[in-house]
């Protein structure tokens, strides 16, 4: 699911990157889609299994990789709907 540009202003409000906390440049960005993070089970598919809906910051210099839960800043309700 793709953000709007409100998406993107209430994520760049809520958090603040000013550098990557691996190898300390300043070269991270967020996606601007919004992903499913499921529980792993074993490599089998389990649609009944948790699912997190997380926003993906990332270093385009070493890639480490942080994610943001969507819910809790607030761009998904609890029915993993995009909030307006």
């Amino acid at each position: 699911m793709k953000l709007t540009e409100h998406h993107k202003n209430i994520l760049h409000s809520k958090i603040r990157l000013t550098h990557c906390n691996s190898c300390g440049l300043s070269s991270i960005s967020f996606s601007d889609t919004i992903y499913e993070m499921r529980e792993f089970n074993g490599g089998r598919l389990n649609l009944s299994s948790s699912l997190y809906p997380v926003i993906v910051a990332s270093c385009s210099n070493c890639g480490n990789t942080v994610f943001y839960n969507a819910i809790i800043l607030g761009l998904v309700n609890q029915k993993g709907e995009l909030i307006k």
